[in-house]
């Protein structure tokens, strides 16, 4: 029972799984952040009826409870977290494993009743309903129909460890409120050149022409960082990406394997930054400790992330370059080249 589900891994046995969800929250997705999360559960829940998973829905339903059942009782957990990738980074209390009281699953058994089951044409009317929310609040707002700006991490790296004011126990007066005193990349700049390059291969090629349609992504800057993408065209970005983010998990991994001094660097770069700021030694090795674990998880661990952001466009003014683009997109017509923008907006001013 989760009104949110993306993590359709963590079903392992799907003929004999029964799921209670809700689509009231989807019908309220009116901007691209919101719709992005709650398309992910759409496209999960699809995922579940196409492998014969009984899914029913509730309306406002708030609780998350799982458990399993067996002749014995019941067995699980409850408390405030989704079945979802965020649940598992965000501060979340859940309480479990434990059994469940017969009142307890009679009352499940009661609103499972209630519920009505979940068809295709139920998530289509979530995602139809959603998209004309958005419309409506883009109208309003001065939001640009249809169309959201992603924006990659401009200094992309393969992540860094953050000397926080817990780990450096830093006096109150001391303390950077809602910053890290420093971060120290785990591998240095000069040696993830060729997986930066990658990933700059890979996204140009999201800008080429497409067969009978028009390129998935359109650029906003010389450099491949931020770009406009149609609605219609977002998830197969969103897929783009994390295929993209799987090859940096890889590279990373044999870089760091092939590599093996690399960890060596990145101790002795966060044990210099210690030592010119008299990091207290007692504090240093337990510092150094979290470091090689930090280091062994991302790196070793294939956590690397691809950092972006997903926005909502808002449309600029008359005479800026992303008008036309913008507009175009909306339009639904050949997608001018932002060089060719620039160039003719610098000939009308005599510039």
């Amino acid at each position: 029972m989760t009104p949110f589900l993306t993590r359709t891994d963590l079903i392992n046995e799907p003929s004999q799984t029964r799921v209670l969800t809700t689509l009231s929250n989807h019908k309220l997705a009116t901007n691209d952040i919101q719709s992005a999360a709650q398309e992910r559960t759409l496209d999960a829940l699809s995922f579940l009826l196409d492998h014969k998973v009984e899914v029913r829905l509730l309306p406002d339903l708030h609780a998350k409870v799982y458990l399993r059942r067996t002749p014995a009782g019941a067995v699980g957990f409850h408390g405030s977290a989704n079945l979802t990738s965020k649940a598992l980074s965000n501060h979340e209390v859940m309480s479990g494993p434990g059994p469940f009281s017969s009142e307890f699953l009679e009352h499940l058994d009661a609103l499972w009743s209630r519920a009505k089951p979940l068809k295709h044409t139920h998530l289509q009317e979530a995602r139809d309903q959603a998209r004309q929310a958005r419309e409506q609040l883009a109208a309003f707002a001065g939001l640009v129909p249809g169309v959201s700006v992603f924006v990659l991490d401009r200094e992309y790296g393969l992540g860094s460890f953050a000397l926080t004011n817990r780990r450096l126990r830093l006096p109150p007066n001391e303390q950077q409120n809602g910053y890290s005193p420093a971060r120290v990349d785990f591998i240095h700049r000069d040696r993830t050149r060729a997986i930066t390059q990658l990933v700059s291969r890979r996204i140009e090629q999201l800008r080429q022409p497409r067969r009978a349609a028009p390129p998935l992504v359109t650029w906003l800057t010389h450099t491949t960082n931020m770009f406009a993408v149609r609605s219609d065209d977002v998830r197969q970005v969103r897929s783009a990406l994390t295929s993209i983010q799987e090859e940096v998990q890889a590279a990373s991994m044999k870089l760091a394997r092939d590599n093996p001094e690399l960890l060596t660097d990145f101790l002795h770069r966060l044990q210099t930054w210690m030592n010119d700021r008299s990091v207290d030694t007692s504090i240093q090795q337990e510092i150094e400790r979290d470091a090689r674990d930090a280091y062994r998880e991302v790196i070793l661990g294939g956590e690397v992330q691809l950092r972006y952001s997903e926005l909502a466009a808002q449309w600029p003014a008359v005479d800026h370059p992303w008008r036309p683009l913008f507009t175009a997109m909306v339009e639904q017509t050949q997608v001018p080249f932002l060089d060719s923008i620039v160039a003719s907006s610098r000939n009308q001013h005599g510039r």
